[in-house]
């Protein structure tokens, strides 16, 4: 019998074909074999549901179902809670209700306890696996990939499509976070890279599609700049903070932490991106809007709630000011400018020592109320950082990430790809295929030693 090659996407989308293809393509290459297609499937619910109220009864009785408790929610040994709450919080309505997040909670617990009876009872079977959203519900897989040793593909942020070489005792965040490499020459190229980007943020990919606003300000007192994150996008996706629950949370937390300082709030160019098929972005914009509805009213809050470049922002500062960020990369720019910066330890460049990071609400308070304490960012670690997060060979930046590929062999700009991938529906079969195979030659692999 041939060995499953698990996906937890369909084929029915061409950029699916395309991903899901080539990371097949690529995995019967490394075994000289062929690997059948198993798509992840519901399967029967009743013993899970069985076991699912188990869990959920034993959740309540410990109290490890209610606030940043749920991380630890784990079922027959995989950690599921994080992934259940970035999906009940993958809505605009579990932040203004507390019942509909906790219903929301509750049939993500469900789903993420199907999908891990699912897997178990055909994992003997299981070659390798390609999750997409892997910071939901689907999760779960890169758990048990981790658990058992099984190679895990994925193409989230930041990484492009990569096979990641678990070796049963990796932790699954780590094929989410970016790894520091041994190149020659690495920091000098990051300086430069980091000059770039602050010069010219919308050559970013995923920035490409926001109409930055310029808007004269006045030169600036303020005591902290505080950066928005995208409220429904990917909650809890370097492994949690266990500090708060939300964005949502961390930033009102901040705001009311710095209420009796002169605090500038800066909303996320994401939040006006255009073009993109992706609900979040209305959603985000949603959540914000309540957030400017609860805090507009403070005397000492500025709100820049339009597309504002980071650097129009910074040079308008003096450097005494701090920026604050739970995982954003203004703070690269903003470091080599100079400012001292506060961060959570859940971020894509927690194996690098940047910033003054903490990982509970009591460090958090003490690095907000303590500015003068604060420690400056490592130029060497910061370049370094940059080089490996753009220039890495499996990062989502690289010039072989399917979307650039695809450009190269079709002419559709890859910005407009990552719009929508429809697009490209107007190629043949014989253009599909071709495609998939020039994705699968320029494959990403990470090996963790």
């Amino acid at each position: 019998m041939r060995k499953l090659f698990f996906s937890t996407t369909d084929m029915q989308a061409i950029s699916h074909r395309i991903i899901v293809g080539a990371s097949i393509r690529f995995e019967e290459g490394r075994r000289n074999d062929t690997l059948q297609l198993y798509l992840k499937r519901k399967g029967k619910a009743f013993g899970s549901i069985c076991r699912f109220f188990a869990t959920l009864a034993k959740a309540a009785v410990t109290g490890t179902l209610f606030g940043t408790a749920a991380l630890d929610i784990c079922y027959r040994s995989i950690p599921v809670g994080r992934y259940a709450i970035s999906a009940a919080l993958r809505h605009p309505s579990a932040y203004l209700n507390k019942a509909i997040y906790y219903g929301r909670l509750a049939r993500s617990l469900f789903d993420c306890v199907r999908n891990v009876d699912n897997f178990l009872a055909i994992r003997s079977q299981i070659a390798a696996c390609y999750v997409n959203e892997p910071a939901y519900t689907n999760g779960v897989y890169c758990e048990l990939a981790a658990k058992f040793g099984l190679p895990l593909y994925h193409n989230m942020y930041p990484y492009r499509i990569t096979r990641f070489a678990m070796d049963g005792k990796t932790d699954a965040v780590d094929a989410f976070v970016v790894h520091p490499l041994d190149a020659p020459g690495r920091t000098e190229a990051g300086r430069q890279i980091l000059e770039r980007i602050i010069a010219a943020t919308e050559k970013i990919d995923y920035m490409a599609t926001v109409e930055f606003e310029s808007r004269a300000l006045a030169p600036s007192d303020a005591d902290a700049v505080i950066y928005a994150h995208s409220f429904t996008d990917a909650q809890q996706a370097y492994g949690g903070d266990r500090a708060f629950l939300s964005m949502y949370d961390w930033l009102a937390f901040t705001l009311d932490e710095l209420k009796d300082k002169k605090v500038i709030l800066k909303a996320h160019p994401g939040f006006f991106r255009k073009g993109y098929a992706a609900q979040v972005i209305e959603w985000d914009r949603m959540v914000f809007e309540s957030i400017i509805k609860r805090f507009s009213g403070r005397p000492n809050l500025t709100i820049i709630d339009w597309p504002m470049r980071n650097n129009e922002l910074l040079n308008s500062l003096g450097k005494d000011c701090v920026l604050v960020s739970h995982h954003g990369n203004a703070l690269l720019e903003g470091a080599a400018l100079g400012f001292r910066c506060i961060c959570s330890q859940s971020t894509a460049w927690k194996k690098y020592p940047l910033f003054n990071a903490w990982k509970t609400q009591q460090e958090y308070r003490q690095l907000l109320n303590s500015p003068k304490l604060l420690e400056p960012t490592d130029a060497e670690q910061l370049h370094g950082y940059v080089y490996d997060l753009y220039e890495g060979p499996c990062s989502f930046f690289h010039g072989d990430s399917w979307r650039h590929i695809a450009e190269r062999e079709t002419g559709v700009p890859a910005n407009e790809i990552s719009k929508n991938s429809k697009v490209l529906g107007r190629l043949s079969e014989e253009e599909i295929e071709r495609l998939v195979d020039a994705v699968a030659k320029k494959l990403g692999a990470m090996e963790f030693h």
